[in-house]
């Protein structure tokens, strides 16, 4: 029996940020991605199978942060991350620290720490 991939929900305002993370990721996971907050709040509900989301902290409407915050009580099986070309603020910090968040990656994406953080 062949086991089907695990699915990541990516969520960057940037379309070239998206299709770098299909191409790096395409292999391992099934890939399915969102230009903005609501597109992704859409995606989770066409797509209750979804194991990780993975969403860039700036993005104009509302930030990344905002919406796992506002996502994250209703998705709670889910796993979430957070992925950034800037510093950890602090209120991502504090998300870490009450499980909300499980990891904060930096751009540029590491193929290797994010394989590692969601294969934990």
């Amino acid at each position: 029996m062949v086991e089907s991939k695990k699915i990541i929900l990516y969520v960057d305002d940037e379309q070239i940020n998206l299709r770098v993370f299909q191409l790096m990721f395409k292999n391992q996971f099934h890939i399915i991605t969102a230009l903005s907050a609501a597109e992704a709040v859409e995606k989770l509900e066409e797509h209750p199978s979804i194991n990780f989301v993975i969403s860039d902290y700036r993005m104009p409407e509302i930030n990344g942060f905002e919406f796992i915050r506002n996502v994250q009580p209703t998705y709670k099986e889910k796993n979430f991350f957070m992925l950034s070309g800037f510093d950890q603020p602090e209120e991502v910090n504090k998300a870490i620290e009450l499980g909300m968040i499980k990891k904060y990656f930096t751009k540029p994406m590491n193929k290797v720490e994010i394989l590692s953080a969601l294969e934990n």
